[in-house]
Parts: C-alpha cells; sequence; structure tokens
C-alpha cells in the first residue's frame, strides 16, 4: 500500500493508523458532548469499537433480516 506521498505503508501501519484515527475521535467527542446528540454519537462509536467479529455478524444477520421482513 502507498500513501500520498508514494512511500510503501505496512498493513500494521495502516491498522495502528486507523487505531490512533478513532482514539483521537473519542477524545475529541468526550471533550465535546454538550448535548443528548453528542452523547448518542460517542455511545454509538464506543459501542463499534468494543464489538467483537462475532457480534459484528450477529448484527449483520440480524440486520438481513429486519431487511427482508421489512420487504414482505
Amino acid at each position: 500500500m502507498y500513501s500520498d506521498d508514494q512511500q510503501f505503508v505496512s498493513l500494521p501501519v495502516r491498522e495502528e493508523q486507523y487505531r490512533i484515527m478513532w482514539t483521537e475521535l473519542e477524545t475529541f467527542l468526550r471533550a465535546n458532548c454538550r448535548t443528548d446528540q453528542h452523547n448518542r454519537v460517542l455511545n454509538c462509536l464506543l459501542e463499534c469499537r468494543n464489538k467483537t467479529d462475532d457480534e459484528k455478524k450477529d448484527d449483520k444477520v440480524e440486520l438481513d433480516q429486519a431487511l427482508r421482513e421489512l420487504d414482505q
């Protein structure tokens, strides 16, 4: 993989960059939570970050089932 300046970026480095980005986003949201909507965004972020792969798969199955029920 290549970054904007065309240097090779390894997968572990990219994963570390994403980890840092999500941590900075969480810090920003915590520092600026002033309304209920801000808290909802923060809670959503925390829920998404704390899910295991199995929980993510379960959510996808539940979403697929809900969409099928809506189509009926």
